[in-house]
């Protein structure tokens, strides 16, 4: 069993396979989760008494979008170092990845054609049935924010998701080019 926090001279490796919780990431995510929910929630609330959301909560979603992302990175991150400093196999990466993938993509796809059965049966919210068609393939791919402004506003919140997902295939590979680079000149 991994014991934690790792002493200094240690290398970092996951979170992955220590036995108890971590009491600082799951405070990271609650407050991250909680900035989220009052700048969404805030903005609701406050339309309701036709005000605007004062900008100092408004701008909480930014910051607990954010700070998913940092937690994300960090805990990611370490799985992804210790598989490099394990010097995993390309099958190790795509086993990685299909977990990674299989955690967040089938609620993604449920909830995009979850929203499109309305859309298409009882006319446009936000957007036509045509807009939608033309920017499926789009969402299908993750890739309706990789152009800037993003191709639709029709179901925009998943840009976060989109990041997160690219990240998970830019950030390996550019872990393991300078690896690939290495053993290319040694072999010379």
């Amino acid at each position: 069993m991994q014991k934690y926090p790792p002493q200094a001279f240690e290398p970092l490796t996951s979170f992955e396979n220590l036995q108890k919780r971590i009491a600082g990431p799951d405070l990271v995510r609650s407050v991250a989760i909680l900035d989220v929910l009052i700048c969404h929630d805030g903005i609701m609330f406050s339309s309701w008494w036709h005000k605007d959301l004062p900008f100092h909560l408004a701008v909480l979603g930014f910051y607990g979008v954010m700070l998913f992302f940092v937690l994300s990175g960090f805990l990611i991150g370490t799985i992804m170092l210790d598989l490099l400093e394990r010097g995993t196999s390309a099958k190790g990466w795509a086993i990685f990845l299909i977990r990674r993938w299989m955690r967040t993509l089938p609620a993604y796809y449920a909830w995009l054609f979850a929203l499109l059965i309305p859309l298409a049966y009882f006319g446009p919210y936000g957007v036509t049935w045509e807009e939608a068609k033309r920017v499926l393939p789009w969402f299908l791919t993750l890739t309706q924010n990789l152009g800037w402004p993003m191709v639709s506003n029709w179901y925009d919140a998943t840009w976060s998701l989109c990041v997160e997902e690219w990240f998970y295939i830019a950030f390996p590979a550019l872990l393991l080019i300078p690896s690939a680079i290495s053993s290319d000149s040694s072999v010379k």
